[in-house]
């Protein structure tokens, strides 16, 4: 189906989220190269999550220029033409069969890079979605889904902004709205210590958990239990072992009072989940003391 002409609206906003991995098994290699795991993805939307902002501009015509991308903010590694906002505008440039409008797209990053936070992820899934919304292409979920699944294996989880139970190689996913009942009244804080880990260097050496405790059950329990109950990262250990400063960082999480702590996605990034805002807010100001990133805030935004 060829895309209307006619955007509803040739300038559009998006707040693209961080998210959380609540435990991540790695189970084993598939056929295809890529390994079988298990997470529950928690995003870090709201109006106080931690997200990127993506503006979208639609020009009145097609020319040579296609889409363009301006960045700001934290620097993104690598070129424009690697960058998932630009992908996901090709994909369906190509869908289109090459009918899409001249497109700018403004991205102020301030989701580190290289962090497990999916921000890069997060990007490209948006410019989809806000490409969909602003041009009328009014493509079905299903294939949204699909779109985004070939963008990158977390992609497909931005396709909607609640937790979700993460199969596969990251393409699978089902909804857990109960998430947010569970860490109800819960803040968080994540500290970046300025670490860029390449996915490469996380499976180097990582070994699978093989068969797991079902997560979806795990988090349904308290959260000060998640982690005798099986909930881990299978890259935590590894990762922590090559850089001390995440060992560090979990150290500062224990001390601090976590009730359930751990490295996110492949690293570098590090959450604790507290009861009381001062807790996460402290973890926060010593991040920023030591010249790190930090956030902090409600479970839910």
């Amino acid at each position: 189906m060829r895309p209307s002409m006619k955007p509803i609206q040739s300038l559009l906003i998006g707040f693209p989220p961080a998210k959380l991995n609540l435990g991540l098994h790695l189970l084993g290699k598939r056929a295809d190269g890529f390994h079988d795991l298990e997470s529950v993805f928690l995003p870090l939307s709201g109006e106080r999550g931690w997200t990127d902002v993506l503006e979208l501009e639609v020009k009145a015509s097609r020319t040579e220029r296609g889409a363009q991308l301006q960045v700001t903010g934290i620097e993104v590694p690598g070129s424009d033409e690697d960058n998932l906002v630009l992908k996901a505008w090709q994909l369906l440039d190509e869908r289109s069969g090459g009918q899409l409008p001249d497109v700018m797209f403004r991205l102020h990053k301030t989701i580190p890079t290289g962090a497990g936070l999916g921000g890069g992820s997060a990007d490209g899934t948006f410019a989809l979605r806000m490409l969909n919304e602003a041009l009328r292409l009014d493509i079905e979920e299903d294939e949204m889904a699909d779109l985004a699944a070939a963008l990158g294996s977390d992609c497909t989880f931005f396709i909607q902004d609640d937790p979700a139970h993460i199969t596969g190689r990251g393409e699978r996913l089902e909804a857990m709205m109960e998430v947010w009942d569970v860490l109800d009244g819960w803040h968080v804080a994540v500290v970046h210590p300025g670490l860029h880990i390449s996915t490469r260097e996380a499976f180097a050496g990582v070994a699978s958990n093989g068969v797991m405790l079902d997560l979806r059950e795990v988090v349904g329990a308290p959260v000060n239990e998640w982690a005798k109950l099986g909930m881990l990262n299978s890259f935590q250990t590894g990762v922590a072992a090559r850089h001390p400063e995440i060992e560090e960082l979990l150290g500062w999480m224990a001390e601090g009072g976590a009730a359930f702590h751990a490295l996110t996605g492949t690293g570098s990034a590090v959450f604790g989940l507290f009861d009381t805002t001062e807790g996460a807010q402290a973890i926060k100001e010593r991040a920023v003391d030591r010249g790190w990133t930090g956030f902090s805030g409600p479970v839910g935004g």
